[in-house]
């Protein structure tokens, strides 16, 4: 740990040597874990203040469990309680009420426009308080800081396909508001199918001629023969689908169906993963994901990650309220999958497509974690017409404006790569993946703590100055050993009355990671040295 008494000593020296001596940023010690046993799934975290208590899902086992955290660095299980899930059944989300003890938990149902369904259940027994149904694939669930209201992100990402016509169809993405204020026993919904966004300023769009979205694909799994069943990617001799049915199965290309009279393609070594053009943003191609409430709870926020926006909702009266769309970065990067990594300028000119989003403590600001998600892979011919997919940034808007006020630029990767952990086999390709994030005080400035999931780290980003966050630190989430099966997803904190705690729950492995906020002395604000990285060029750049 960074405040070590080496470390101590070492400050004391400065301290004598100069009348100005002055805290460095702070960084995240990995200072404990937590193994679910499983050796995978461990997703969603959702953190309980008022008890030090944590609710984690495994989608492996199809499981919650709880934590006690009152030792913060040393999580222990206070219970696991099996969801006693069906074939086609699956847990997503998880989101411990602030105050109360219980949970809701959100499942989704196989079946393109099958409703999904949440679970309200006890946090020391388990038992089921309520059952809500709620929209097609719910992907995330959330409750506002005075747990009056929960939203729903219905993703609706699924695509089938009519066997008689050959084309695609897709539900509608929605949000599904729940009012909590009269218990769980008692609770009700409201739902709300999202409007089309087509036109956005922001957002996605097709309005060049002859194109679709910038070319922008979806990546989907879709029963292509009507099995009933998906035939699995293509490995070692294993699976695949045999489209010609010429009993073998070859790297090759194949025209699924159509969606508005589009090619959809497909590949046999892909099995029934076909590319699904995104042609605008009507309902069918909307797909809500993770959402935060603003401070004072009336409005929920919600990612539209492959859109490029943020629908806003009032949560009240269960309406609709608008859109905001959030642009494009540019700013150095390395793009090149080539073991080789440099920071070209200005290399890099995307979409943001975050996946995370929080609200900051004060309630000024909403932050993304600008991950990508459709497949437009960077290249620097296709600049500056064509944006591709991520941003792999963490970008700062205003709550009341939705208006851009600054992104890190190339800082996520760059750190990472200064910390041994970038994954220069994703560098055409998203990068580090940031993923998911929370917001936080500490000593009196705002931060933003955001999982790195290709990366297999969590970074620290300092928000005291909003038009310019800056990333302070990036820390593995096993010490930089035996990394790139992590794939942090889930992230959450915790204060105690000594220190702050950050919690990545690890859906590749089945651990959760704990990071304790430090901080060391620097002289002058010289801060600690980071070893270089290879073939760096351009760092920090916007």
């Amino acid at each position: 740990m960074r405040n070590s008494s080496l470390k101590s000593l070492a400050a004391l020296a400065l301290i004598s040597a100069s009348a100005t001596p002055a805290l460095a940023e702070p960084g995240l010690d990995l200072v404990g874990s937590w193994d679910s046993g499983v050796g995978a799934g461990t997703e969603v975290i959702s953190v309980q203040k008022s008890s030090a208590r944590a609710a984690v899902t495994n989608s492996e086992t199809g499981s919650v469990t709880i934590l006690d955290l009152s030792d913060p660095a040393t999580p222990v299980s206070a219970g696991v309680f099996d969801l006693g899930l069906v074939s086609g059944e699956g847990v997503t989300s998880v989101a411990f009420h602030p105050k109360d003890d219980y949970f809701i938990v959100a499942i989704e149902i196989e079946g393109v426009f099958a409703d999904g369904r949440v679970e309200i259940r006890s946090a020391s027994t388990g038992a089921v308080l309520n059952t809500l149904t709620v929209g097609s694939e719910p992907d995330a669930v959330v409750i506002d800081r005075e747990g009056e209201y929960a939203v729903v992100s219905n993703e609706g990402e699924s695509f089938a396909l009519d066997p008689e016509t050959g084309e695609f169809f897709s539900p509608p993405g929605s949000v599904t508001v729940i009012d909590l204020d009269d218990g769980p026993e008692d609770a009700t919904t409201m739902h709300i199918v999202l409007p089309d966004a087509t036109g956005t300023p922001g957002m996605v769009n097709a309005s060049d001629p002859g194109r679709t979205s910038d070319e922008r694909l979806l990546e989907r799994a879709v029963d292509l023969n009507g099995d009933g069943e998906i035939a699995d990617e293509f490995e070692d001799g294993v699976g695949g689908y045999d489209w010609n049915n010429n009993g073998v199965i070859e790297d090759l290309d194949f025209v699924a169906g159509t969606i508005d009279g589009v090619d959809v393609m497909g590949n046999e070594e892909s099995g029934e993963l076909v590319l699904i053009p995104l042609l605008d943003n009507s309902p069918r191609f909307l797909e809500p994901e993770l959402a935060a409430f603003t401070k004072d709870g009336e409005h929920a926020l919600v990612v539209l990650q492959e859109n490029n926006g943020v629908a806003v909702i009032d949560v009240e009266d269960g309406e609709f309220l608008g859109y905001y769309g959030l642009g494009t970065t540019t700013h150095d990067a390395d793009i090149i999958e080539d073991d080789f990594v440099e920071f070209v300028e200005d290399a890099l000119y995307a979409l943001r497509e975050p996946d995370g989003i929080s609200v900051t403590p004060d309630g000024r600001y909403f932050v993304t974690a600008d991950e990508g998600d459709t497949d437009l892979k960077a290249s620097k011919t296709d600049m500056p017409h064509f944006p591709t997919a991520g941003g792999r940034t963490v970008s700062v808007f205003d709550a009341a404006t939705g208006m851009l006020l600054g992104d890190t630029g190339n800082q996520i990767d760059y750190l990472a790569n200064e910390a041994g952990v970038y994954p220069d086999g994703r560098s055409d390709s998203k990068g580090s993946e940031p993923e998911n994030l929370v917001t936080f005080w500490y000593d009196d400035v705002q931060y933003a703590a955001v999982g790195l999931e290709r990366a297999d780290a969590v970074a620290l980003v300092s928000l005291a100055d909003p038009a310019n966050p800056t990333v302070v630190d990036v820390a593995p989430v096993n010490g930089g050993v035996d990394l790139g099966d992590f794939a942090p997803e889930g992230i959450g904190y915790l204060k105690s009355h000594r220190s702050l705690y950050v919690y990545a729950a690890n859906e590749g492995s089945g651990v959760v990671s704990v990071f304790e906020m430090t901080r060391s002395w620097h002289h002058h604000g010289r801060g600690w040295h980071r070893p270089k990285g290879r073939g760096h060029r351009h760092a920090f750049g916007r």
